[in-house]
């Protein structure tokens, strides 16, 4: 079984521009949706991160049970996240501007080179777990917390922050950031990158999203 802590580039359509300024955010709504198997959240911490950050109001949603359709078995029960993606839009009511899936689950993506076909080898990239995807720019971000334990609880904290921000970042149009320190970085495929990554980002993207 692939167990390899792993994180995905965050998926990014083509559309341009950023969404919603600074004084836009702060008027907006951003909904977490805890979802499947419960996850140790520490939603107080999470509330005010992300207002900091981004200047969004929260709110949180009710548990919600996923159905069979989102899960795949072929490397132990893992939810697709695109399909997820999906159906946190379908969720997000008109007065809200974002919506953030929070599982306790495995997820996963498929991963693929730049003709589109699976990356190689196929077995690793077909079913891909990760941290975290989203929509870029866009209105749903989901993340799971299966594959970020740590017996240190502020550390473990310290990571679902970063990855929610991280997400929540794309969905304003934020792509990766070549500095190493900014929320914004590229973790490329290991968790030590996200945890000498800082919680906030750098000026530069600052500067992009807060006009």
């Amino acid at each position: 079984m692939y167990t390899a802590f792993f994180f995905i580039i965050s998926s990014c359509n083509s559309s341009p521009g950023f969404r919603y300024s600074e004084k836009e955010r702060q008027k907006q709504t951003l909904i977490i949706q805890p979802f499947a198997e419960k996850a140790d959240v520490p939603y107080k911490l999470i509330t005010s991160s992300i207002t900091r950050q981004y200047g969004f109001k929260v709110s949180i949603n009710p548990h919600l049970q996923l159905a069979e359709k989102f899960e795949n078995h072929e490397k132990g029960k893992r939810y697709s996240a695109p399909m997820l993606l999906d159906y946190l839009n379908k969720l997000k009511p008109d007065s809200a501007a974002l919506i953030t899936g929070i599982t306790g689950g495995d997820i996963y993506t498929t991963k693929k080179d730049r003709s589109g076909k699976i990356k190689k080898p196929e077995y690793k990239y077909k079913i891909w777990g990760i941290f975290g995807l989203a929509t870029c720019p866009g209105s749903s971000s989901v993340i799971s917390t299966k594959r970020i334990k740590h017996p240190d609880r502020s550390k473990y904290e310290d990571r679902v922050i970063k990855i929610i921000l991280h997400e929540i970042g794309h969905n304003l149009g934020l792509k990766h950031c070549t500095n190493k320190k900014c929320l914004m970085t590229d973790a490329v495929e290991t968790i030590n990158t996200i945890d000498n990554a800082s919680s906030s980002l750098c000026k530069k993207c600052v500067i992009q999203i807060g006009h």
